[in-house]
């Protein structure tokens, strides 16, 4: 299960506290993600998007891990408009359609960020979910 959580805005360090939010939720439950990474990158408009990329192994993890009342609470406490734009996507994607940039040839010579470095993932003719 692979899920992305973000966090829009203007002002780039504020974006990543608000990210923060959600870090203690994803590294000290019982259902933690397996792999936690961060991205950001700056939208076509100009804003900041900071986001948390994670994988369950399962989905039944990562529905536990949705279903605590922490991480309700959160998503509750966001207000619905504001400063900030707060967003969550959830994919559930086979292995055989799993891609990443940061496959690379000798996974022991390079130390990659994210599923690279724990499913082996070769090619695939598919570009999409």
């Amino acid at each position: 299960m692979f899920v992305q959580l973000g966090v829009q805005g203007t002002d780039r360090d504020a974006v990543e506290r608000q990210l923060e939010l959600w870090v203690p939720l994803l590294s000290n439950s019982g259902h933690s993600p397996k792999i936690l990474d961060r991205g950001h990158f700056t939208d076509n408009t100009g804003l900041h998007n900071s986001l948390l990329l994670a994988y369950w192994f399962s989905p039944d993890g990562y529905e536990q891990w949705a279903a605590l009342p922490e991480v309700d609470a959160l998503w509750r406490s966001l207000p619905d408009d504001g400063d900030f734009g707060y967003w969550r996507e959830t994919a559930s994607i086979t292995q055989d359609r799993m891609e990443t940039i940061y496959t690379p040839h000798d996974p022991v010579a390079y130390d990659t960020p994210g599923i690279a470095q724990h499913v082996e993932i070769g090619p695939t003719p598919t570009h999409d979910y």
